[in-house]
């Protein structure tokens, strides 16, 4: 009598033409697959003890690949793919027109799937997230045909745990399908053998034309399954039927012909982004990090992970492959075969990036499995083989019986904790916190900014090709557009005429920068920064929007000024500046002119301040930026040498009308520690500038306010919105610590004249006392509400600070306005604007 197990990991005893199957409770008698005689449908074993294992597994892969579904916004892949498939089916068909390299498979489940459930960020990635759930099942099942149960389960734990299977089955991309639809193929396949049907054989055709419809390097995977049913007992090929496999292979072939034919082209002509750079061995061992622990996975933690990954997979190749009846060996071919023939391909160019090669990930996971189980049970067996071990021991493995036996049980403790816990637990927290590019919401935020200040004098200009599918898909062109024509030098020469003729053309051009971006087009920043008025920058993830204003001219004479600015070792003078405008409407752009001289080499980087002041010594607005935006810094400037800067300063809309000035001066921006003058002061003034009244009123979205409100006084005075200028002003209650100041900006309107009028704000605890408070005009003092015209709107700029020993606890913003003159403050004049929280220091 020999021991030995079936394909799905049961315990064998053979004897007298017989097989007794002993596995759970069941017990069974068997043909013997290497006699020739036919196998009788093997009935199910019982699973019930196991539901709640794979059930918990199934619900773990779920949760894994919905968390946070949504919030990462889409890349330009993604956003391809949910265009691609939100059109027609002919506009879908129309992209192979081009060099498109990826089938169609994924984009037609989103082409159907989009007309269900819409075309938002979490919508899109739901099938890649269904399709890697199904996948751990699939792999479960897979596993007890090829393993033990228990390595059937540590298997699909691994699938649903991996870092790199949650980030894949998180994109809209077409990977999770390919790998789903390659491991039930290999299920198929291996039910085919086990028992042959022709829903079976349905299945597996259609698994592998999924496959290869899914990603082109299926094709890898799926030349591995011929190759492993060559190499079955005679006996067993039988069975399946030599007429039923061909017909089979042959309508798979039939149906993958039409792109084949493609594949051909393209391997004749390889696409680009297939390419990665580096050596072969390096990309290797970067695709075994990203297996270990995710993408980008470069630590020291995924080099140990990779190196233990390759060590225990070695083990489980070699253990399923001693299996009985060949069944094993499908994993090594799947994953051996594919592995080869990738590196072949690599020869003429590298192609091996870890998304492509996720062709291998489920045989590998399977291989790892079945080295864990190997390592656990040898050491849990005694040195002499084991006849209850699942896995036979034949002639020429007592030495490896032996090796497996002594091995410590602090080793099988790392590997299965490594393998099952740890990868996840270093990689799937920072994953999900961390936005490489930028969240969905910062996406819609960028896209509200843009739109609220679309109109007919603003230009968009963008460092992408004017198809690209991010751009689109986020709707961030609802004013002119251009697109930065990159690639030849008379390309970007006539780009550098064009820019120059827009800033003289437009009043606003907004620069918007997408860091993955052609590097050719770097050249339009520094372009713009010369030839217009940098206003500002704002950053949405790792978009950066800079907005310009006007053009730079040298149409008005240098003022001369002569200054020299001293410390830190430094002695920069300012020689001169250049105002665009003397004067200009309220919500307009002052053009600033800067011409600086270093007298010594500056040791450090200093920042230039603009600031604008009113009379009354309010901050309205400021610039701050290294020179020429951070592209000449003041390490490089040589002393004698003079360089001219231009800075923009966005009067707010609003902003009351008077005379301002311009306050310049440099810091360091390690401390914020300014050069100073002569005279003690550190700041120049320029100017004066003056601003007068619009001719149309300001809204609070012009302002950038962001709390709305509908407070009215009298009938004439109207509060239509206010913000807090805090990072957490948005936030529904502000935290403050004794001695902090809050900055309150509001936005008034006067629904008819309304004669003189003053405003209160003050914070006041639950008792109804006052902690903090300021009174003043409305608009300042420069601009006293009895001058202004029925309907105008106007800001108004206040500061409250909180004592330092005011009682800690929770707030409220109170405003009131009444006519000046009439007495005491009445409390039905008192509006809640907002809460706010003193906490400890």
């Amino acid at each position: 009598m020999t021991v030995g197990h079936t394909p799905d990991g049961a315990i064998t005893r053979q004897g007298d033409g017989a097989t007794q199957r002993r596995g759970d409770t069941e017990t069974r008698r068997r043909g013997d697959p290497g006699s020739g005689r036919p196998v009788p449908p093997s009935p199910r074993p019982p699973v019930a003890g196991r539901r709640p294992v794979a059930s918990a597994t199934l619900l773990l892969a779920f949760g894994l690949r919905v968390y946070q579904l949504g919030f990462r916004g889409l890349i330009g892949d993604e956003a391809y793919s949910t265009l691609a498939g939100g059109g027609s089916l002919r506009a879908l068909f129309a992209i192979y027109d081009s060099s498109e390299p990826h089938p169609p498979a994924h984009y037609l489940v989103l082409y159907g799937w989009e007309r269900l459930a819409g075309a938002s960020e979490f919508a899109v990635r739901f099938p890649s997230a269904a399709a890697g759930v199904l996948l751990v099942a699939v792999v479960w099942a897979l596993g007890r045909r090829l393993l033990s149960p228990s390595g059937a389960a540590l298997a699909a734990v691994l699938v649903a745990a991996s870092p790199f299977l949650v980030v894949q089955s998180q994109l809209a991309r077409g990977y999770a399908l390919t790998a789903a639809a390659l491991a039930l193929a290999m299920l198929a396949l291996v039910r085919v053998v086990d028992r042959p049907s022709p829903v079976l054989w349905i299945v597996y055709v259609g698994a592998c034309a999924l496959a290869l419809y899914s990603h082109t390097f299926a094709a890898l995977a799926i030349a591995a399954l011929p190759l492993w049913y060559l190499q079955l007992p005679p006996s067993v090929r039988q069975r399946v039927g030599r007429r039923n496999w061909l017909a089979a292979h042959l309508l798979i072939g039939v149906l993958y012909l039409p792109w084949l034919v493609r594949v051909a082209a393209l391997l004749r002509d390889p696409a680009p982004m297939w390419f990665e750079e580096g050596s072969l061995h390096a990309l290797g061992w970067r695709v075994l990090r990203a297996f270990a622990l995710g993408p980008a996975s470069g630590s020291w933690a995924a080099d140990a992970s990779a190196g233990a990954l390759l060590a225990v997979a070695a083990i489980g190749l070699v253990t399923v492959a001693r299996a009985k009846a060949g069944y094993g060996s499908l994993v090594a071919l799947t994953l051996l075969v594919p592995g080869a023939l990738a590196v072949v391909l690599s020869l003429r160019a590298p192609i091996l990036r870890d998304r492509y090669l996720l062709i291998l990930f489920v045989p590998l996971a399977l291989a790892v499995a079945a080295g864990i189980s190997r390592l656990q049970r040898a050491v849990s067996s005694s040195v002499r083989p084991n006849p209850a071990s699942p896995f036979p021991e034949r002639e020429g493995g007592e030495w490896y019986s032996r090796l497996c036996g002594r091995s410590r049980d602090s080793l099988v403790v790392f590997a299965s904790v490594w393998f099952t816990f740890v990868p996840s637990v270093l990689a799937l927290p920072a994953y999900y916190r961390t936005v490489e590019f930028v969240s969905a919401a910062q996406m819609r935020e960028l896209r509200e900014f843009v739109h609220r200040a679309a109109g007919p004098d603003l230009t968009v200009v963008v460092n992408l090709d004017p198809a690209d599918p991010l751009f689109h898909y986020y709707d961030l062109a609802p004013a002119e557009t251009v697109y930065l024509p990159v690639a030849s030098n008379e390309r970007r020469q006539a780009g550098e005429r064009a820019l120059e003729e827009l800033t003289k053309a437009r009043p606003r051009v907004w620069l918007i920068l997408f860091d993955y971006g052609p590097p050719e087009a770097r050249y339009v920043e520094p372009l713009l920064n010369r030839l217009a008025y940098r206003l500002d920058e704002r950053w949405f993830g790792h978009v950066r929007v800079v907005r310009y204003a006007g053009a730079a001219t040298a149409s008005r004479a240098l003022q001369p000024l002569g200054a020299t600015l001293r410390g830190d070792g430094a002695a920069i003078t300012l020689v001169g500046y250049r105002l665009a405008a003397d004067w200009l409407p309220s919500g307009a752009s002052a053009g600033l002119t800067l011409v600086w001289r270093a007298e010594a080499a500056p040791g450090e980087r200093f920042k230039v301040f603009v600031h604008l002041v009113d009379a009354a010594g309010e901050r309205w607005a400021q610039n701050d930026a290294e020179p020429l935006a951070g592209r000449f810094p003041t390490t490089l400037w040589a002393p004698g040498q003079d360089i001219e800067d231009h800075y923009g300063i966005l009067v707010p809309p609003g902003a009351p009308p008077g005379t301002y000035s311009l306050y310049v001066g440099l810091y360091r921006p390690t401390d914020g520690r300014r050069l100073g003058l002569p005279n003690g002061e550190n700041a120049l003034a320029l100017g004066p500038l003056t601003v007068e009244r619009r001719a149309m009123p300001a809204s609070a979205d012009e302002a950038g306010l962001r709390h709305r409100t509908s407070q009215m006084w009298d009938e004439t005075l109207a509060l239509l919105a206010y913000d807090l200028e805090r990072p957490d002003g948005a936030a529904p209650t502000v935290v403050l610590r004794p001695g902090e100041e809050l900055p309150v900006v509001l936005l008034w309107q006067a629904r008819r004249a309304p004669g003189e009028y003053q405003v209160r704000l003050e914070l006041r605890g639950t008792d109804g006392r006052a902690v903090a408070g300021v009174e003043g005009q409305p608009a300042g003092p420069t601009y006293p509400t009895g001058t202004w015209s029925p309907g105008e709107t106007a800001l108004g700029r206040h500061r409250l600070k909180v004592p330092t020993d005011a009682p800690l606890g929770t707030y409220t913003l109170v405003v009131s306005a009444r006519p000046t003159g009439t007495g005491s403050w009445s409390p039905d004049r008192d509006r809640p604007l907002h809460q706010v929280r003193v906490v400890p220091p």
